[in-house]
């Protein structure tokens, strides 16, 4: 009769081991897929954010060019832009 008990258990443990491994499994996939489709997004780094013009005379034309660079894998599409 124990020999009995313990396959049972034993059964049940397996199955039970089998069910938490696929859903380790299942959410270790899921997390992965999150984090890296974010990747796939464009993301933007300049490398400088402002300029000094210093004293400007007043008529003067001035101007700067901000360099900046598509880190991310996607498309950078730039639809409106701002003087500050």
């Amino acid at each position: 009769m124990k020999q009995k008990v313990n396959n049972v258990s034993l059964y049940f443990n397996s199955k039970r081991l089998i069910f938490i491994v696929s859903i380790l499994f299942i959410l270790v996939f899921f997390v992965t897929d999150v984090s890296s489709a974010g990747k796939k997004d464009p993301s933007i780094t300049f490398s400088s954010y402002e300029y000094d013009f210093g004293k400007v005379k007043e008529g003067r034309i001035v101007a700067h060019i901000f360099k900046f660079k598509n880190n991310g894998k996607g498309t950078l599409i730039i639809k409106k832009l701002r003087a500050g």
